[in-house]
């Protein structure tokens, strides 16, 4: 099953559920700002990451200027509570599945939630109309 992990008013999380609707993918949403990251959730998240907490925070955001440094000096424990209390510091949204993660919304990445057959359709359909 598909997780999409949302904050308020976010247009990524919204333009990656309509693909998800769709391409007629199952998925559930959690927004994160009402119900935070569980600490297993954290931890099967950063399992799908190629550089950790870094890859997840949302860097350009107030709420991660105000808490960088703090960040930077936190065990990894403490600094995934003290996300769950702002969950501002996370980019948005998290679209989640047993092996897969994307980070934000980009229509190449997403991609990787179709089934492989339909990906391989697509590819050989696409082929075809390069002939």
């Amino acid at each position: 099953m598909i997780t999409v992990y949302t904050l308020p008013n976010c247009h990524s999380a919204k333009a990656a559920q309509e693909w998800l609707e769709k391409q007629q993918l199952p998925y559930t949403t959690q927004d994160m700002s009402k119900i935070p990251l569980t600490i297993d959730e954290f931890k099967r998240i950063l399992t799908l990451t190629t550089d950790g907490l870094n890859e997840l925070l949302a860097t350009r955001a107030f709420d991660y200027q105000t808490y960088a440094s703090k960040l930077e000096s936190l065990p990894l424990s403490d600094a995934l509570r003290l996300i769950q209390e702002r969950p501002k510091l996370l980019k948005a949204p998290l679209i989640v599945s047993d092996s897969k993660l994307v980070i934000g919304f980009n229509r190449n990445e997403i991609r990787q939630f179709l089934p492989r057959s339909v990906r391989r359709l697509n590819l050989y359909s696409a082929l075809l109309k390069a002939d």
